[in-house]
């Protein structure tokens, strides 16, 4: 924190000058309040979603520190090196805090726009991953089906060839039915016939051998009527005989066939079944295929929008680099080179400092230049203005990046002759002095940071010209 000493011996509060105050009141320019978070346990996983079942990218160690970006929930979306992740955000776990900080805009737009550019490059790879393990899942399921089919045309033609033959025995069985059922009609009239020549016979039988003899003429026609009766009745047998042994036959074969017919309708219906089956398995493996095909496009389409994505994020990466390259510069080497930015004495110094008059420690971040109401505040190197306006406490400032995190600081200014986004060169004129914001009449407050901490201005400035201010 900045406390500038008053030169106005009534006033012994302490005028604070940070640049936290810069950010509070002025955010726009790249002076921001970042949140930082210390991890309190001695390894904490860093996942890829704000869910504990989400995958672990990065363990974080016992006070390791990273910055918080967002919260969701419990959980902080951090940037743990050049990965964007989530932690679980419980006090238990994390302990967090806010740090003031004074830096280029772009510089933490670039650090932030290249890990989420990470993030999304392994959001890529993962599904690309996952878009591999759908492509061989499809390729199994379709050559599950394609064996299906070829299982489902086998048994197509086996059924086939099993209705046909079925269709065969049943023309038989309706042949040999109808033979039978002639032959039943058959044995049925032979079976009166029959019944009339043994009533015939019986009655015959009643009358007597001798009678039935003893009408013959002579001895030859006797012996003729007997065998001729005998003949008949040996004939009548042997028809019924075979017929009842045709119709045995018959009946035999009917039985056999149609036990052959049975287990025909027995096997269709087994591949009837098997059929269904393999359509059940078929419509089952088209489904899996549908929903893979599903799963396939939308993946394709996630890949597609990160890739969209990191297209948008690498042009504002490239923008935000040539942002920085436009401003960057060898401001580091210029150290105990620079020039005064006005000329004037030096009535405060940089760090801790003791009143005379009352004993009261100070500290300043920068240094105090008196000088007269209008003259001209030159900027010490070549810069990009990354603030021009009033600010609590300063008055109007100015603040210039010079890149590679280094800023210059200009307070209590009068006139302004630059604006934010303007680029400006070593020596050109940025201001004049001026009392604003300041009790003790007209002055420039000045600073060198880098990567938001002050650093002692006159180790900066060339020693041969720091006498003349003095």
């Amino acid at each position: 924190m900045l406390v500038h000493r008053s030169s106005i011996p009534s006033h012994l509060s302490l005028i604070v000058f940070c640049l936290a105050a810069v950010v509070a009141a002025a955010p726009a320019y790249g002076s921001r309040l970042q949140q930082y978070a210390v991890v309190q346990v001695d390894r904490l996983n860093v996942r890829a979603a704000p869910d504990m079942d989400a995958r672990v990218i990065r363990v974080l160690e016992k006070n390791q520190r990273v910055r918080v970006l967002m919260e969701k929930g419990d959980w902080l979306q951090v940037a743990a090196g050049e990965s964007l992740g989530y932690i679980y955000g419980h006090a238990k776990y994390v302990e967090r805090f806010t740090e003031h900080r004074v830096t280029d805009q772009t510089d933490e737009d670039l650090e932030v726009a290249m890990a989420r550019a990470q993030e999304i490059e392994r959001r890529i790879r993962e599904k690309q991953k996952e878009l591999k393990t759908v492509s061989r899942e499809k390729t199994v399921l379709t050559q599950d089906l394609e064996t299906l089919d070829r299982k489902a045309a086998q048994n197509r033609r086996k059924l086939q060839s099993l209705m046909k033959e079925a269709e065969q025995t049943g023309a038989r069985i309706r042949m040999l039915e109808t033979e039978a059922r002639e032959l039943r009609r058959d044995l049925e009239q032979r079976k009166i016939h029959a019944n009339d020549r043994i009533v015939a016979l019986y009655k015959l039988c009643r009358l007597g051998r001798m009678n039935l003899l003893a009408t013959a003429e002579s001895a030859s026609q006797l012996f003729l009527r007997k065998a001729a009766i005998e003949r008949v009745v040996g004939h009548d047998e042997v028809v019924l005989q075979q017929m009842q042994e045709k119709r045995q036959d018959l009946e035999d074969v009917l039985a056999g066939l149609h036990h052959e017919r049975k287990k025909q309708e027995q096997v269709v219906l087994e591949y009837e079944e098997t059929l269904t089956q393999l359509a059940q398995k078929r419509n089952q493996r088209r489904q899996m295929i549908a929903s893979l095909e599903n799963r396939k496009s939308e993946r394709q389409q996630t890949i597609e929008s990160l890739r969209d994505a990191a297209a948008r994020l690498e042009k504002t990466i490239s923008a935000l680099k040539t942002e920085n390259e436009s401003n960057a510069g060898d401001f580091a080497s210029h150290r105990g080179l620079l020039k005064m930015p006005v000329q004037g004495k030096i009535t405060s110094k940089f760090g801790k400092t003791v009143t005379s008059d009352s004993g009261v420690m100070n500290y300043s971040n920068g240094l105090e230049l008196r000088s007269a109401r209008g003259t001209p505040v030159r900027a010490v190197f070549n810069g990009k203005v990354a603030y021009a306006d009033w600010l609590r406490g300063y008055g109007q400032v100015v603040i210039l990046s010079h890149g590679q995190h280094y800023h210059t600081v200009y307070a209590h200014i009068s006139d302004l002759f630059c604006a934010q986004g303007e680029t400006v060169k070593t020596g050109q004129v940025i201001a004049t002095v001026g009392d604003t914001g300041s009790s003790g009449g007209p002055a420039l407050y000045f600073e060198i940071r880098h990567q938001g901490k002050p650093a002692d201005p006159l180790k900066w400035i060339d020693s041969s010209i720091q006498s003349d201010n003095g």
